[in-house]
């Protein structure tokens, strides 16, 4: 049995031995663009913002949600009041970690940090982690 491999050369122009260069070139100024536009707004690559208006319907929706989980998982009987403070951080969907004010049965006020993992379109919310302060 004989196999023959075939072999085809090609010749290389001048212009195609600069597109890859010029491909690099694109990439890395597009990362420096993407880059300094984080920093800008203060926001740091992989990091969590902090979130301006916690008024926000859907980030008190996202507290309320985390107290409710919690009390079902521990058993407790938390009543939310309010959000103290908030960041968030898209990862897998979007981190929220917020220190939340709590009320407990005995009148009592407490801050709890949540953090919430929110995926929008798999309409699917978890509870990461809930500890007082």
């Amino acid at each position: 049995m004989n196999i023959t491999f075939m072999s085809f050369h090609h010749k290389v122009s001048p212009q195609m031995k600069t597109q890859p260069s010029i491909i690099v070139v694109i990439v890395v100024l597009y990362m420096w663009a993407v880059t300094a536009s984080a920093a800008r707004h203060g926001a740091i690559l992989g990091g969590f913002t902090p979130i301006t208006d916690v008024d926000n319907e859907h980030v008190q929706d996202i507290a309320q949600y985390a107290v409710t989980e919690h009390n079902l998982k521990a058993g407790t009987n938390l009543e939310y009041l309010k959000i103290m403070s908030g960041e968030y951080q898209v990862a897998a969907g979007n981190n929220y970690r917020l220190l939340i004010s709590a009320k407990d049965d005995s009148g009592a006020v407490h801050n709890f940090e949540a953090v919430v993992n929110d995926k929008p379109w798999e309409i699917s919310r978890t509870l990461t982690s809930f500890n007082a302060t």
